[in-house]
């Protein structure tokens, strides 16, 4: 789902649409031209431009899934330029390659304190509902690559649930496309596109991408919230924790101005929302259920014991494996990403 908008052609894309009103519209591959919309990808995971007399406008989820950048002749998703734009930010490009941009809020900020069996029957629920609907709609093969990691072996036991009907991947694969080798430099920058699969055929492949975060995981927002505890990382991780090695591998420095209860919460929200991951590649698209900043707002309802039980071992993920298929947690590696 990599784009640029402009108006000259640029070589590097191998797909180009000449917009009705001057713009030049350059992509990967895997896009649906209608005309007056040209998109891709699905509810949960999509871009769409849609085509006026003298702009265009740039529509995505409110979680948006990729980064953007722009500056007097462009906005792309494909390098950084001169501006970028924020997660909070939607554009109308002029013909002229003038901007207006749209503010909005892409969460609540309500952080009262939650049960804790309601934070995971509410992140339950969510995830149910997003893979039934994408499955529901989704008519293209689907692949998943079962790492050993916690997000991975979640994702199994929800899809697992729903359909049989998909391929497990037990090889690297990346398929060297036009639009790969040409932009295979600036792709690399992005760490998730390190580490990818690519088909040259319409599929989707399921990915855990943005799990540490949203399920309150990752090293810095873990950190943010414990510090506000008045507990570092080295306080609660014991050897045996699936989380030891990672969490301890490098020191994090949390400032001190953010930790009153709502100024905390509101900057891992605002941390997580603007952390983009994984979005499609030609024709692969990408399945990308924990790419919702609902699942942390939820996540920050819960008690500092919940907090840290998640933070040492993966507590809440655990607990939603046993729900639905318990059998797959005996293959979670012992330590994360071993």
């Amino acid at each position: 789902m990599f784009f640029d908008l402009s108006n000259i052609r640029k070589e590097n894309f191998p797909f180009v649409y000449y917009l009705s009103n001057g713009l030049i519209l350059n992509t990967d591959d895997g896009w649906t031209n209608d005309g007056d919309v040209i998109s891709k990808g699905y509810p949960g995971n999509f871009c769409k431009f849609v085509v006026y007399n003298d702009s265009v406008s740039i529509l995505h989820d409110d979680d948006r899934s990729f980064p953007l950048w722009h500056d007097t002749t462009s906005v792309t998703n494909l390098s950084p330029l001169e501006q970028p734009v924020y997660a909070d930010t939607k554009l109308l490009v002029g013909s002229d390659m003038s901007i207006s941009k749209e503010r909005f809020a892409p969460y609540s900020k309500e952080f009262d304190k939650w049960d804790d069996n309601r934070v995971i029957d509410t992140i339950d629920s969510i995830l149910l509902s997003t893979f039934e609907n994408f499955l529901t709609n989704n008519d293209k093969p689907i692949r998943l690559y079962i790492t050993g990691g916690i997000d991975t072996i979640t994702l199994w036991a929800y899809l697992d649930k729903f359909t049989k009907n998909y391929e497990i991947c037990d090889y690297n694969y990346v398929k060297h496309t036009l639009f790969y080798k040409n932009n295979k430099h600036a792709l690399k920058k992005f760490w998730a596109y390190n580490q990818i699969h690519l088909w040259d055929e319409d599929c989707v492949l399921v990915t855990g991408g943005n799990g540490d975060e949203n399920l309150l995981r990752g090293p810095y927002t873990l950190a943010l919230m414990l510090k506000h505890y008045g507990l570092t990382l080295e306080d609660i991780l014991q050897p045996d924790d699936y989380h030891y090695l990672y969490h301890l591998k490098k020191e994090i420095v949390i400032e001190d101005d953010c930790l009153e209860s709502t100024n905390v919460k509101n900057s891992i929200l605002n941390i997580n929302v603007n952390d983009h991951q994984h979005w499609h590649l030609d024709k692969t698209l990408f399945f990308t259920p924990y790419k919702n900043i609902k699942l942390c707002e939820v996540m920050l309802h819960c008690s500092k014991d919940l907090l840290v039980l998640q933070g040492r071992s993966g507590f809440v993920n655990r607990e939603l494996i046993a729900r639905h298929d318990s059998s797959k947690l005996k293959y979670i590696t012992k330590y994360k990403n071993l």
